[in-house]
């Protein structure tokens, strides 16, 4: 379903600084999104799109990835758009959320046992380590509210924009994508490594050639990377270690003791 701008509410939040400027839009289908006006580098919005098509893959709990059109009428209509030259086209989006990001600026937030997909923390790991997220902050992991039960929030992953070696990625450093572990925010206090980390690994190297062609299906065309270079990481992505990703992440230092601090803000 083609998803097009109806309406726009302004900068998700205009006190802080990102290179993508994401805004919150309300789509043709009545939902609200979180629409990125630029893109992070050469290879961004295939990253973004295509990982959160693999974690959706995976079963992991992540911002649902949109495309959202921006038309030139509604460019016309909206001064901040129509100032800033944004051209017509498609844009990359995620769902809207409201909640709390991770990164204490301000603020009570909930306590981290009252956070009902813990048990999903190892596969986050996991999935990080697979597509070579270099840039999971605290601000890219989200709490949003749950749909119900004692625990009154989950993890929810956003930003993708550079996995597989970073927007500038090309067939060469796909071909010899590391095995690493970027910044862990979440909680993973008492979680044995062999026996958390063991399933999840194995269910991210299960990925094959296929699967990653359906995790790119409905690509814009505007958005399309080198032949040469997709094939090289569709060979990368189908022949993961599974046993070099858990050595990764045992031996990385990354797995923090609990965070027992007050988590951040609503971004609302």
């Amino acid at each position: 379903m083609r998803l097009d701008a109806r309406m726009d509410y302004g900068q998700v939040d205009p006190d802080m600084e990102t290179l993508t400027c994401p805004r919150r839009m309300m789509a043709s289908d009545g939902h609200d999104y979180v629409v990125k006006m630029r893109d992070g580098g050469p290879k961004s919005l295939f990253n973004e799109y295509v990982a959160a098509n693999v974690a959706q893959w995976a079963g992991l709990s992540v911002a649902e990835p949109a495309i959202v059109y921006l038309d030139a009428k509604f460019i016309g209509r909206t001064p901040d758009l129509r100032s800033a030259q944004t051209r017509p086209g498609p844009y990359f989006a995620t769902r809207f959320y409201k909640a709390y990001d991770m990164t204490h600026r301000a603020g009570p937030g909930p306590r981290l046992p009252a956070i009902a997909n813990l048990d999903e923390v190892p596969a986050f790991v996991a999935f990080d380590v697979f597509v070579n997220n270099k840039d999971r902050n605290d601000g890219n992991t989200l709490l949003v509210p749950s749909n119900g039960g004692r625990a009154g929030y989950r993890y929810l992953l956003i930003d993708h924009g550079h996995c597989f070696g970073g927007p500038k990625w090309d067939s060469d450093i796909a071909a010899s994508l590391p095995y690493e572990t970027a910044h862990m925010p979440w909680q993973t206090d008492g979680m044995a490594v062999e026996d958390s980390f063991r399933e999840p690994v194995d269910r991210m190297a299960e990925m094959g050639r296929a699967d990653m062609d359906r995790a790119s299906d409905g690509l814009p065309a505007e958005w399309s990377i080198p032949d040469g270079d997709y094939e090289a990481l569709k060979s990368a992505m189908s022949s993961r270690e599974p046993d070099k990703m858990l050595s990764a992440i045992r031996s990385s230092g990354v797995i923090p003791a609990a965070r027992q601090g007050d988590l951040n803000r609503w971004v609302t």
